[in-house]
């Protein structure tokens, strides 16, 4: 727990807005599921993340030498990477689930929260699973 925190010299933690976004889903306020695919092709949460990365991401700290995106869908990982690739002019696609901007390479990875409900699949290597 506290390689999370502030005061991790090892490895850091932050969003893409991702913790105060919500969506109204059938009349009810919620903040996960399907919330950062669609945020992805909405332009109030598009802008905010635009802002984030120019503002905390660009450029990264000498010390980061790879960054892990959380989260695996394709929406998702195709709207990341098209921020990105706007953002950084060294922007090189690798792979599936990786590419490299700022000298770095950026990799996604399955979201380890319980309301995922595909990260055991991940885990295990399930390709039935989406992500």
């Amino acid at each position: 727990n506290d390689a999370l925190t502030a005061e991790s010299r090892h490895m850091g933690a932050a969003s893409l807005v991702r913790c105060g976004l919500s969506v109204m889903d059938n009349g009810k306020l919620v903040s996960s599921g399907t919330i950062m695919p669609k945020a992805i092709r909405s332009s109030l949460p598009l802008e905010a993340m635009k802002t984030c990365v120019a503002r905390h991401l660009d450029p990264l700290p000498d010390s980061v030498e790879r960054v892990v995106l959380l989260g695996t869908t394709d929406a998702y990982m195709k709207g990341v990477k098209a921020l990105m690739r706007q953002q950084f002019n060294d922007f090189r696609e690798i792979n599936e689930v990786a590419f490299s901007a700022q000298r770095r390479t950026w990799v996604f990875a399955s979201h380890p929260s319980p309301a995922n409900g595909t990260f055991q699949a991940w885990i295990d290597g399930d390709t039935a699973t989406e992500p």
